[in-house]
């Protein structure tokens, strides 16, 4: 069982774990297994007879499955299906008929036809708010977000494989529900350009009237900006690391507005209260908290309530560990060369000057410290870069890749070699190796590995983080 990461109650984040665990009760409860109780109480009641959690798809329902796809080097590539691991979380497979049916059951205070699977009043509550971490957000129902376009109240559900995206929009006052399934990456996008058309279409209201920001809002506009890590992360793992290519961006952009990235897509927006931002063209809105001593600590969509996503500290952001990494690598391989080049000359023109045998030992230390690092990062990334064109993410995601337990027990010998690196660093000061100058330096050379190592540490990578 993970452990919890966050109290209950104070922190939105979207869990596939959660989702598994609630339909793991359903089953104790029911002394039945997730995909037959679901059979029995839903699909069969609403004839929904062409849809199904279990996984390979069973004989009767393989040949009417849509194929999915990637997209790379200007071509479709066809994929597999996809299996989901945590069925309730997101393996089901359904044409849009049978989804329908779901829809208006919802629609109708959980009947549909003469058959009822929820009291009226169980749909009720779990379209309403559960879950309101701030009273300006939409807040979080049971499954359901929460959201709003044209004043028009929605509850949805979106779901996400690597090839398909799906997008489930009901307007309870409306008795209206808008379903759409895509089977490739752009999906994503293209399920929230329709619903936008769908609403300006169906339920048309005027512009949102422009907003500008207060004439003081200068002076606080770099109190939002930063990068800022969903919540929904690992925390415990090597897959820590992804927060850093997943972060989100709020930079000031053009005329002194907020350009704000959370979710995948730019933005411009605006403040229109202490912590609230609209877009400056649409009803987008941004909640951003406050700590005791006035600095943002968090952001969160006001119709996204668990999508937190925390201001990340500046040790953990993308711009200081790129620079650390990439400018020690340089720092190291130049003092490699120095080193070469001094002891050749030295050699050369004078053997009785070479450094102590001690000292000589220091600079192996260091020498197999870089060695060893560079060998980790090439064999690192030749993994993490062996990316599948079909689903476009490496093939390390699917399984053990080959080489891996070999690439990450070379982070025990790095961690090893630094710590002999301060020993020598010491022993340098205290015998008086080199000069002050080289001294200073292989003391700095020592820091920068050290800080390494603190990488390796903070991200989970050091040992079995994998």
């Amino acid at each position: 069982v993970p452990a919890r990461v966050y109290p209950p109650g104070e922190v939105g984040a979207y869990s596939n774990y959660g989702t598994a665990l609630a339909g793991y009760i359903v089953q104790r409860v029911s002394g039945e297994p997730f995909e037959t109780y679901v059979e029995q109480h839903i699909f069969e009641p609403l004839g929904m007879g062409r849809s199904t959690f279990r996984q390979p798809l069973p004989s009767g329902l393989a040949a009417d499955m849509a194929q999915g796809y990637g997209y790379a080097r200007g071509a479709y590539l066809a994929g597999a299906y996809e299996l989901v691991a945590g069925t309730p979380a997101g393996s089901m497979a359904s044409p849009a008929t049978d989804t329908a049916r779901f829809m208006i059951a919802h629609l109708q205070g959980g009947q549909y036809g003469a058959e009822r699977i929820l009291e009226a009043a169980t749909v009720a509550e779990m379209q309403d708010a559960q879950y309101v971490p701030d009273p300006r957000s939409g807040g979080m129902g049971y499954g359901f977000f929460r959201s709003s376009l044209n004043g028009r109240r929605i509850v949805s559900h979106e779901g996400d494989t690597i090839l398909f995206h799906s997008g489930l929009y009901l307007f309870p006052e409306e008795d209206v529900g808008l379903y759409v399934s895509y089977n490739s990456a752009g999906g994503s996008l293209a399920r929230t350009e329709l619903l936008e058309a769908f609403v300006d279409r169906y339920f048309p209201a005027s512009e949102p009237e422009p907003v500008e920001p207060p004439a003081d809002f200068a002076t606080r506009v770099n109190a939002y900006t930063g990068e800022y890590h969903l919540a929904r992360a690992n925390y415990t793992t090597a897959e820590k690391l992804l927060t850093l290519f997943q972060a989100g961006q709020v930079t000031v952009g053009p005329e002194g507005h907020l350009a704000i990235n959370l979710l995948g897509q730019t933005e411009q927006y605006v403040e229109v209260e202490p912590g609230l931002l609209r877009q400056t063209q649409g009803e987008g809105r941004v909640i951003f908290t406050f700590d005791e001593d006035g600095r943002v600590t968090r952001a969160l969509p006001a119709d996204r309530a668990a999508f937190t996503a925390f201001k990340a500290p500046w040790y953990a952001t993308l711009g200081f560990t790129t620079p650390l990494v990439i400018g020690g690598l340089v720092l190291f391989l130049l003092t490699l060369v120095g080193w070469g080049v001094a002891y050749f000359v030295t050699r050369a023109h004078d053997k009785a000057a070479l450094p102590p045998g001690a000292a000589r030992v220091a600079r192996w230390v260091a020498t197999g410290f870089v060695i060893v690092s560079v060998v980790f990062l090439i064999g690192l990334f030749s993994i993490v870069g062996n990316v599948n064109p079909t689903y476009g993410v490496p093939d390390v995601f699917f399984g053990e890749a080959p080489g891996l337990s070999a690439v990450t027990s070379l982070t025990y010998v790095i961690a090893a070699l630094a710590a002999g690196m301060v020993v020598m660093a010491v022993w340098a000061w205290v015998r008086g190796f080199w000069s002050r100058f080289g001294r200073g330096w292989y003391t700095l050379v020592t820091l920068v590995a050290l800080s390494w190592v603190w990488l390796l540490i903070y991200w989970n990578i050091l040992g079995p983080g994998f």
